[in-house]
């Protein structure tokens, strides 16, 4: 399984570690998303994404988001309950899809009414070098959810032209963090 990350594949970097070119493409790996509803928070789900900015600035791609749906393990211990959706711009379930320097957003819409779609927001910190915070804003039948990334996320530049944001080393994923 990835590290959760975010990697750039650009053409050369500015001293803060940002790509000096819109990246042509960008990989979204493994990254926890914490949702609340109704101020109450709600169980996680975790995004993976690759998106590619072709001719003219057009950006295609894919989504997969999977949800934990329900608490619990089954008889071998693993958790149960993941709801995997995979949404595409081939088929028009993956919208709003926007890649620059700082930030890129892309817009996840179920396939019927009641699952109702989810806006996907990556953008560079404004506090932490190399850092990167995700927002997500959802609606849907049973109403409205906002979430955000689990774990801090931090940027190496693997090499030039290629940035990573992935969770900090120093955040222990296996133990009972609150949320942030």
């Amino acid at each position: 399984m990835c590290a959760p990350a975010l990697c750039f594949g650009g053409q050369g970097t500015r001293p803060d570690g940002a790509p000096t070119s819109v990246p042509r493409s960008v990989t979204v790996q493994n990254v926890k998303v914490q949702w609340f509803a109704k101020g109450e928070e709600e169980l996680p789900a975790w995004i993976n994404a690759r998106l590619s900015v072709g001719p003219m600035g057009v950006v295609t791609g894919t989504v997969t988001e999977t949800d934990l749906d329900a608490d619990g393990t089954d008889e071998d211990g693993d958790p149960t309950g993941f709801d995997t959706n995979v949404y595409d711009t081939m088929d028009g379930s993956l919208t709003g899809l926007t890649v620059g320097l700082d930030a890129l957003t892309f817009t996840c819409v179920g396939p019927d009414k009641d699952s109702g779609s989810v806006v996907y927001a990556l953008r560079r910190s404004a506090t932490a070098r190399g850092g990167w915070t995700l927002s997500a804003a959802g609606r849907n039948s049973k109403g409205l959810s906002y979430g955000h990334n689990r774990f801090p996320l931090t940027a190496d530049e693997k090499k030039p032209g290629v940035l990573a944001v992935y969770t900090a080393p120093d955040a222990d994923t296996d133990s009972p963090l609150p949320s942030l």
